[in-house]
């Protein structure tokens, strides 16, 4: 019988001398981190690694590979595949991309805005709002919505579309306005080119627009948010909508979560915006407690088994595979807006 191929092992072998840098580092990036906390990671050596010692060795051994000249640079100009930056270990791609969002976000300054919050929030209704003083304010601005996924893009273009109709007060031709815009896709935004990592827009072939909104950027990963960043000029406004306490993007790099969590911080100071409550259901019951319950974490049954709004059923582990399909992928809800 085959083996199944590990793949880290295969890249690591390019490294000699530096394999359990190179594996510890391809198999972080395929949990989703795009860099590794050398003190951490020393920590969990002497706690036990894998048993092979090529790949797992004392944290004295790893530490040595840290300094590995020919492979390993703390200068991030030099072209070296893995770069140590504050303690971290980075590939040198990943570094590079981590370090354009920042500079990017430093760049647009008071042009970088985030929007983020639960279902129901108000993310898309703050930015509908401000759409429609913009197309009031200058009817012939630029707008351009976007999405990671095509599904999400239609989610979009239908929010705008409700919230136009229920917006009586507003003039008819900048309700038309709002409805006319068209969410796509980022890949079709920035202009992919096939078969490669690139797009048509970059730093020297910025976007066209004057504001750009971003929807579920919590599905964002960190190579596609600095080409993102990248694309928009000096001039853009940009916003960026999504839920920081959803899953993060199936590629390396919560960027949207990581970049929410620092808020506070003297890059972020007044560009992050959080909304709380929801106007779907009540976050006192049911659905809304049981969510927030899980977000918190420590979640235990017995304070949901009076909810009337809850249910509750244990089943052998071999049926919810069966239960997933015939609850979850089977229900309408799931169709309208999955």
């Amino acid at each position: 019988m085959h083996q199944p191929i590990d793949l880290h092992e295969v890249f690591a072998r390019y490294f000699t001398g530096c394999e359990a840098l190179a594996y510890a580092l391809s198999s972080k990036l395929a949990e989703g981190n795009i860099c590794l906390d050398i003190e951490q990671y020393k920590e969990e050596l002497r706690a036990g690694g894998s048993g092979n010692p090529l790949f797992s060795p004392t944290a004295e051994a790893f530490e040595r590979q840290c300094n590995h000249s020919e492979f390993v640079t703390r200068d991030v100009v030099l072209p070296r595949p893995f770069v140590i930056y504050k303690n971290k270990a980075y590939l040198h791609r990943y570094f590079t991309y981590e370090t354009e969002i920042i500079n990017n976000i430093k760049r647009l300054n008071g042009k970088f805005h985030i929007i983020t919050g639960g279902p129901g929030s108000g993310k898309t209704y703050s930015v509908s709002l401000r759409l429609l003083e913009l197309f009031a304010q200058n009817p012939g601005i630029k707008v351009a919505l976007a999405a990671p996924t095509g599904k999400a893009a239609a989610r979009m273009n239908e929010s705008l579309r409700k919230f136009a109709e229920a917006m009586d007060t507003a003039q008819e031709p900048v309700k038309q306005k709002l409805t006319a815009l068209k969410a796509q896709t980022i890949h079709r935004l920035l202009g992919y080119i096939s078969d490669s990592i690139f797009f048509r827009h970059n730093e020297d072939h910025p976007l066209p627009y004057d504001v750009v909104i971003v929807d579920e950027c919590s599905m964002i990963d960190g190579a596609l948010m600095a080409k993102l960043l990248n694309a928009v000029g000096d001039n853009t406004d940009i916003y960026l909508l999504g839920d920081k306490d959803q899953l993060a993007s199936v590629e390396a790099g919560s960027v949207f979560g990581d970049i929410c969590r620092a808020a506070a911080s003297e890059l972020l100071q007044g560009k992050v915006e959080l909304k709380t409550g929801t106007r779907r259901f009540d976050p006192q019951k049911g659905i809304g407690r049981f969510s927030a319950t899980l977000i918190a974490g420590g979640f235990t049954r017995e304070p949901f088994a009076e909810d009337e709004q809850l249910r509750f059923e244990m089943l052998p582990e071999s049926d919810t595979g069966n239960l997933f399909r015939e609850r979850v992928l089977g229900a309408e809800s799931f169709h309208t807006y999955a």
